[in-house]
C-alpha cells in the first residue's frame, strides 16, 4: 500500500507517516525562492543530452546505454520505449545544436501528445493556438484538449490566468492576483495545487489511464500535464527561463511545476522503479519542461514509497531555476 502526505480536495492537509529523507532533500533544494531564475546554462534541445551545445557520439552511447527501456529522458519521441525512433532522431540532429528557443505563437492542429506510464500510456490531441506576449511573457488564446472517448479539456489563456473547463467544473491559475498565492481556484475555492493533483493520483491507481471514471480536476491535470510535453510548449518554457527577466516568469513557473509535479505523480503511480528509472543513466530528468535533478527523484521515493503529490510540487518548484 502506497503511504504519503494527504491533502484532501479542500486543502486540509493528513499525514499517513514522514518521510525524513525527502523532507530534507526538498528543503536542500529549494534554498531558492520558487519561481526565481537562477543563472544557469540549460539544454535547449532534447537531443543534447549531456548539454554540451552538440549532439555527438556522446549523445549516441546515452542513448543506445538505454536502448529498449522506458528512460523518458531518452524517448524522444515518446513511443514509451528507446528505440530506433530515438536514434533517427539523434541522427537526424547530428551536429550543432540549433540556436536557443525564443518566445514565439503557439499553433496545434490535431496534434496527438503521449504520456508512458509504467506499462500504461494516455494518448491525447491538441487543437488551438497561443499568442506570446513578448514583454509580459504570458500567453493569450484557446485550446483544446481531447482525451478518449470524447472527453474533452477547454483551455482558455487571458493575460495571466488560465481557465480550464471540463464538464461543469473550472480551475483557475494565476500568478498575479495575491489571493491565488500559492493557490488554484477550484470549484468555488481556492486550494493548494497538490491537492487536485493528489486527486489525480488517486483516480489513476484506481482507473488507470481509463479517463472516463475520473473525476472532473484529474481530467484537467492530465491535460495541462499533455500541453505541458508538447515540445512548443517546452521550447517557450525553456526561453522564459534563459531570458531570466521579471515580469511574467511566475506564471509559466506556476503552470509548469503543476504539470511536472502531476506528470511525477502519475509516474510514480507505475512504483518508484519507474520514476526513478531514468536516473540509473542520468543526473536528471524532465517533466512538464522542467529539467528536475534525480536527487529529488530518489528523496521522494526514500525506503521505496512515494512521499506524495505534495512533496512532486514543491520539488518541481523548486527546479524551475535549475
Amino acid at each position: 500500500m502506497t503511504s504519503r502526505s494527504r491533502l484532501d480536495r479542500r486543502g486540509r492537509r493528513t499525514r499517513d507517516r514522514g518521510h525524513v529523507l525527502a523532507c530534507t532533500m526538498l528543503m536542500l533544494l529549494a534554498q531558492f525562492a520558487p519561481c526565481a531564475l537562477a543563472d544557469e546554462v540549460f539544454c535547449h534541445h532534447a537531443i543534447d543530452l549531456n548539454c554540451d551545445q552538440v549532439v555527438d557520439g556522446q549523445d549516441l552511447s546515452m542513448v543506445l546505454g538505454a536502448w529498449g527501456t522506458a528512460d523518458r529522458s531518452r524517448d524522444f519521441d515518446r513511443s514509451c520505449f528507446v528505440d530506433g525512433g530515438d536514434l533517427a532522431m539523434i541522427l537526424g540532429g547530428w551536429g550543432a545544436v540549433p540556436e536557443p528557443p525564443v518566445l514565439s505563437a503557439i499553433t496545434f492542429e490535431n496534434e496527438p501528445i503521449r504520456l508512458c506510464t509504467g506499462s500504461d500510456s494516455i494518448v491525447a490531441i491538441i487543437d488551438g493556438s497561443l499568442a506570446i506576449d513578448p514583454d509580459a511573457f504570458t500567453p493569450s488564446g484557446v485550446l483544446s484538449v481531447t482525451l478518449q472517448q470524447g472527453v474533452s479539456v477547454e483551455m482558455a489563456f487571458e493575460a495571466s490566468t488560465l481557465i480550464m473547463t471540463s464538464g461543469n467544473s473550472k480551475i483557475y491559475i494565476n500568478d498575479t492576483d495575491p489571493r491565488y498565492d500559492p493557490d488554484i481556484y477550484f470549484d468555488g475555492d481556492f486550494v493548494p495545487p497538490a491537492s487536485v493533483i493528489e486527486v489525480l493520483h488517486d483516480d489513476i491507481l484506481s482507473h488507470g489511464m481509463n479517463v472516463v471514471p475520473w473525476s472532473e480536476e484529474s481530467r484537467m491535470m492530465m491535460s495541462l500535464l499533455l500541453l505541458h510535453e508538447t515540445t512548443a510548449v517546452q521550447q517557450n518554457i525553456i526561453a522564459v527561463q534563459m531570458a531570466g527577466e521579471n515580469g511574467g516568469p511566475g506564471f509559466w513557473c506556476k503552470t509548469a511545476a503543476i504539470a511536472a509535479g502531476s506528470a511525477i505523480t502519475a509516474l510514480a503511480t507505475a512504483g518508484c522503479i519507474a520514476l526513478t528509472g531514468a536516473c540509473v543513466a542520468g543526473t536528471s530528468v524532465t517533466f512538464g519542461g522542467l529539467t528536475i535533478p534525480c536527487t529529488g527523484l530518489i528523496a521522494l521515493c526514500a525506503g521505496g514509497v512515494f512521499a506524495g503529490a505534495a512533496a512532486a510540487y514543491e520539488l518541481a518548484l523548486a527546479a524551475w531555476g535549475n
